[in-house]
């Protein structure tokens, strides 16, 4: 059950990437490269975290190898896009 609400709420929720990168890049010390550079993680993080969300949603029923890390784990991002 975890998996599908963790993979749901990334699916509703993914659009969070794209702000948070944006406001995160606003902080460099260029903040108009920043900003650019944000714009185009968030748009790659919240396309990334909405297809695995998406895939955990689909495959919720299936559960990972006990030795597998989850596609989050794999990827180096965290559970939730507002971590």
């Amino acid at each position: 059950i975890h998996k599908m609400g963790r993979g749901v709420v990334n699916v509703i929720t993914g659009w969070i990437e794209l702000p948070k990168q944006i406001s995160l890049g606003k902080e460099e010390e260029n903040p108009v490269v920043g900003i650019g550079k944000g714009l185009l993680k968030g748009a790659g993080l919240t396309l990334l975290r909405m297809g695995v969300g998406l895939y955990e949603a689909v495959t919720f029923p299936i559960p990972y190898p006990r030795d597998f890390a989850s596609p989050y784990e794999q990827m180096e991002l965290s559970d939730y896009a507002w971590e």
